[in-house]
C-alpha cells in the first residue's frame, strides 16, 4: 500500500491536476493489477468531474462514465502489504486529497529536472515513514505542516509551489513496466507514451476494453482507440466493442474488411472509409475500391457540402472528373461562375457538360466580363455623385457670405470677456474641430447648406483662438463643447460642462435670441428685461 501511494504521488509531479477519489480496480479473474497512473490536466486545483468522459452510443452492460482526469490503481489482497502505519491508526486513506498533498510535497522537494524518479520516491518514503513514527504527527498533512520541516507549508498549508505553474508538461509518467502485471499488459501503451498522447485516457479505455484495444492497436488502427479515448467516439456503425475477436467485431462484410486491411497500410487505415462505404452502400451497391478512389473528395467536408448542395452523387461526379481529366476545383469554379451568369445549373447536361474545360473557360470569361462592367458602372456612378456634391458645395459656398451676414444679425453677441461669432468658412469649422479635438468638422457641410447652425464662442482678447463650439437649432441650444468634449483630463478629474460654467453669460444671450435678436440702430443687442419679454 505504501508503494502504491508513493508511486501515485510521484507520478503527479507537475502543477495542478484533476482527479476523482481513487477507486480500486479488480478484474473479474481476481488478479491484482499493480498499475498506477495519475493524469495532469493543467489546472491548479482538484475537482471531481465524473462526466468529463462519456462514450457515445452506449451498449448494454458497459461502463459509460470514466473520469478523464482520474487515477486508476489496484489494492493488494494480502495483509502483508498493509502498512504498519494504518494498523497503528495513522490516516493513510489513499484518496484524492492525500495524493495531492503528497504530490505537492514531492514536487516542492524534488520537482526539478535534475531529480530522478527514484529521488522523488525516496522523498515520499521519508514522509510516509514519519507518519508511522510516533515522534511525528500521524497524518501526511501534520507531517508536512510541522514547523521548520517542509519549506513554508507550516505557514501556507500544503499548496503547489509557484514554480509549478511554469511546467508545460502534460504528464510525468513512471512505472510503465508495472502494466505488465495488469489486465492491459498486452496493450502497447508505450507507443502512446512515446508520442505524448494522453496516456491516462488511453488506459481508461484499455481497462474497459482491454482485448479490443489490444487488437486495434496491433492492427495499426490506433486512431480508432484515440477517437474513443479523447473524443468519446466509438464508430459503432462499423465496430462492435463487445466482440472478443477482431474478425467478429466488424459490422461490415468480411470481404470488405479484408480488402480494407489488405489495401490500406497502417498509416492509411482510416475507419471513416468503412463508415463512408457503409453509408453509400445503403443507397445503391458500391464497391470498396470506388470509395478508395474517390476518397480525396469524400473525405473533404467542404467539397462534399458543395456537392450535396447541387444534389450530385459524389461517386458519379468522381467518375465524371476522371473521364474529363479534371480536378474538382475546376468543376466547382464552373458551377459558381455558371450560377452568377444565370445558367440553369440544375439541368444534368449543364451541371456535367460534355466538355468541362471549354464550359469552364466560357463561364468564367463571361462572369469576369460582367464583373468588370459592373465595376465600371459603379465607378461612373461614384464620379457622378461626387460631381453633384461638389456643385452643391460650390453653390452653397457662393451664397454663404449673405447667409453668414444673416446669421451674424441673429446670433452675433459680445459681452464681458467673450463673444459669439459665426464661422467664416467651411475650413474654419474644420480647423475648430482639429484644434479642439472634437467632431465639429463633420458638421461643416451641413452648416454651409443651412441644415444646422455652428457658432464659435471666443475670448475677446484672443478672437482667433478656438475656445468653445456651439450648435443651435433656431433659438434652441443643441450642444456646447470645449476641448475634447470635456473629456477626462485624468483618471480622477473630469472637465466641467461649459453650459454650467458659463450659464450666467449664456442665459442672457439665449434669452435675447428667443426674443427675436432685436438690435438698436447702431447694431447693439437689445437685452430683454424679463423672462416674459424673452419668450414674447
Amino acid at each position: 500500500m505504501n508503494r502504491i501511494i508513493r508511486i501515485m504521488a510521484a507520478l503527479a509531479l507537475v502543477c495542478g491536476f484533476s482527479m476523482e477519489p481513487l477507486r480500486p480496480y479488480l478484474p473479474e479473474s481476481g488478479a491484482a493489477p499493480q498499475a498506477e497512473l495519475l493524469e495532469h490536466s493543467g489546472k491548479t486545483s482538484f475537482s471531481n468531474r465524473n462526466d468529463m468522459f462519456r462514450f457515445e452510443e452506449e451498449e448494454p452492460g458497459e461502463s459509460s462514465s470514466i473520469g478523464a482526469n482520474a487515477a486508476m490503481r489496484s489494492i493488494p489482497q494480502g495483509d502483508d502489504e498493509m502498512p504498519a502505519a494504518m494498523m497503528a491508526g495513522a490516516v493513510l486513506e489513499p484518496d484524492a486529497e492525500l495524493v495531492e498533498k503528497l504530490a505537492c510535497a514531492i514536487y516542492s522537494e524534488a520537482g526539478g529536472d535534475e531529480c530522478s524518479d527514484e529521488c522523488r520516491i525516496n522523498v515520499g518514503d521519508v514522509i510516509l515513514n514519519r507518519v508511522k513514527d510516533p515522534r511525528f504527527p500521524n497524518t501526511i498533512e501534520g507531517v508536512l505542516t510541522a514547523p521548520r520541516q517542509y519549506g513554508t507549508f507550516s505557514q501556507t498549508g500544503v499548496v503547489w509551489p509557484a514554480r509549478a505553474s511554469v511546467d508545460g508538461r502534460s504528464y510525468h509518467v513512471i512505472g510503465l513496466g508495472e502494466l505488465g502485471k495488469s489486465p492491459v499488459k498486452y496493450c502497447p501503451a508505450s507507443i502512446w507514451a512515446a508520442k505524448e498522447h494522453e496516456i491516462g485516457k488511453f488506459l481508461h479505455v484499455a481497462h474497459v476494453y482491454p482485448r479490443q484495444v489490444e487488437m486495434l492497436m496491433k492492427a495499426g488502427m490506433a486512431d480508432v482507440v484515440f477517437d474513443l479515448a479523447i473524443r468519446g467516439v466509438k464508430h459503432c456503425a462499423v465496430l462492435d466493442w463487445r466482440a472478443e475477436e477482431l474478425k467478429r467485431a466488424w459490422k461490415v462484410p468480411p470481404e470488405i474488411v479484408r480488402e480494407f486491411l489488405r489495401t490500406q497500410g497502417p498509416k492509411e487505415r482510416d475507419i471513416r472509409k468503412l463508415e463512408t462505404w457503409k453509408t453509400l452502400n445503403r443507397k445503391k451497391k458500391v464497391s470498396f475500391r470506388e470509395v478508395m478512389e474517390a476518397w480525396p473528395l469524400l473525405s473533404n467536408s467542404i467539397d462534399m457540402k458543395f456537392v450535396k448542395k447541387w444534389g450530385e452523387d459524389p461517386l458519379r461526379l468522381h467518375r465524371y472528373l476522371e473521364r474529363q481529366n479534371a480536378r474538382f476545383y475546376v468543376w466547382r469554379d464552373y458551377v459558381e461562375a455558371g450560377q452568377k451568369i444565370g445558367l440553369n445549373i440544375y439541368r444534368d447536361d449543364v451541371l456535367l457538360p460534355g466538355n468541362l474545360a471549354e464550359a469552364h473557360d466560357a463561364a468564367v470569361a463571361e462572369r469576369n466580363r460582367r464583373a468588370q462592367a459592373e465595376l465600371a458602372r459603379q465607378r461612373e456612378e461614384r464620379k457622378r455623385q461626387a460631381a453633384e456634391e461638389r456643385k452643391r458645395a460650390e453653390a452653397a459656398a457662393k451664397g454663404y457670405d449673405k447667409y453668414r451676414e444673416k446669421l451674424e444679425k441673429r446670433y452675433g453677441w459680445e459681452a464681458g470677456k467673450y463673444r459669439i461669432t459665426v464661422p467664416e468658412s467651411k475650413e474654419a469649422i474644420e480647423r475648430e474641430g482639429r484644434e479642439l479635438k472634437h467632431c465639429v468638422g463633420g458638421y461643416a457641410d451641413r452648416h454651409i447648406q443651412g441644415k444646422t447652425v455652428i457658432l464659435f464662442m471666443r475670448k475677446i482678447s484672443h478672437p482667433d483662438t478656438p475656445w468653445i463650439t456651439i450648435e443651435m437649432n433656431g433659438a434652441e441650444l443643441v450642444q456646447i463643447h470645449g476641448y475634447r468634449n470635456e473629456g477626462a483630463y485624468s483618471a480622477k478629474r473630469i472637465a466641467p460642462d461649459p453650459r454650467e460654467v458659463y450659464r450666467e453669460w449664456l442665459d442672457p444671450w439665449l434669452d435675447w435670441v428667443k426674443a427675436g435678436s432685436r438690435r438698436k440702430k447702431d447694431g447693439t443687442p437689445i437685452v430683454p428685461k424679463n423672462k416674459k419679454e424673452a419668450v414674447a
